[in-house]
């Protein structure tokens, strides 16, 4: 599942990012919100009518915590996954120049399939990002850390993806992951992001495993922030998307 332009555009290296809205992130991420945030996302899979998957979610600070939630959707009439997620993130300071951010999120599941019925199950997500230097934070992300399953024989997917960010100027930051899902090989992500100027962003990046890269675009006005992004797998094709988020 994906719900963000920018995880899109980084090729989802993004594990060590703080301050990123959308569902599908690290939940640690939210800990770097300053301003409540608002987003829809939507996006279609190697140009698969079958394969459209959309999102909403809304980022509130309160108290020094950020509260997270939202909804997302995959599929078509025959087969349709539905999630609701709930979750809250903090930041902690460690001494007077590093910060920990630590992130939890419930997610509820629901999946139909045309002429099979329909089954349920919750999952937990948990993940940490820390800034080990002024410019370099490393982040931790586990999902469904709590082993849920749509039937007896059948687990939802497992993954833990580990990474760094670096911020290599105030217009240019960097970011790498080491993604593992437990039924597939280890896959590396990579992203770089460029602000061009105020109001254009620039990113792109690449994955293992299998072999695909990724293009996106951000505009800011204000309040506003529009994006569109792409990935290319080298057999299936492109998979467009596009959010529009507001941070106030």
């Amino acid at each position: 599942m994906r719900g963000s332009t920018q995880s899109t555009g980084l090729a989802h290296a993004t594990t060590a990012r703080p301050g990123l809205v959308g569902l599908h992130l690290n939940p640690a991420s939210w800990a770097g919100l300053n301003a409540r945030a608002a987003a829809v996302y939507a996006g279609q899979m190697y140009g698969l009518p079958e394969l459209r998957h959309g999102a909403l979610s809304l980022h509130e600070p309160v108290w020094g915590t950020t509260l997270s939630g939202g909804s997302s959707t995959f599929g078509f009439e025959d087969y349709r996954e539905t999630h609701l997620s709930l979750g809250a993130a903090r930041a902690f300071q460690l001494g007077t120049a590093r910060s920990l951010h630590l992130g939890v999120a419930v997610r509820y599941y629901h999946v139909a399939v045309e002429r099979f019925g329909n089954a349920h199950t919750v999952g937990l997500h948990l993940g940490t990002i820390m800034q080990v230097l002024p410019l370099i934070h490393v982040g931790i992300h586990a999902t469904n850390v709590n082993q849920p399953r749509w039937t007896g024989d059948t687990p939802l997917p497992r993954t833990l993806s580990v990474g760094a960010a670096y911020d290599l100027s105030e217009r240019v930051d960097l970011s790498a992951d080491l993604f593992k899902d437990l039924d597939f090989p280890l896959r590396f992500r990579t992203g770089v992001e460029a602000t061009i100027i105020p109001l254009l962003v620039l990113r792109g990046g690449m994955q293992t495993a299998p072999s695909e890269f990724a293009l996106g675009v951000g505009l800011r006005r204000g309040a506003l922030r529009v994006g569109v992004a792409a990935e290319q797998h080298w057999e299936l094709g492109w998979s467009p998307a596009a959010d529009v988020r507001v941070q106030w």
